[in-house]
């Protein structure tokens, strides 16, 4: 089973959220990416508050 991983931050449009993996040496491959869901803004917008 490959390991994916999640990324969420902001873009000109709003957050988005990209899954992608690593299938081998030099090699990305995304899998999705879209604007984050109304949850996922807030998640990311309270972690980033606890940052700062």
């Amino acid at each position: 089973m490959e390991e994916r991983f999640i990324a969420i931050g902001p873009i000109r449009r709003g957050i988005v959220l990209v899954v992608w993996t690593e299938p081998g040496d030099d090699v990305i491959r995304i899998i999705s990416a879209r604007l984050a869901t109304p949850h996922e803004r807030e998640l990311f917008h309270r972690h980033m508050e606890k940052r700062s």
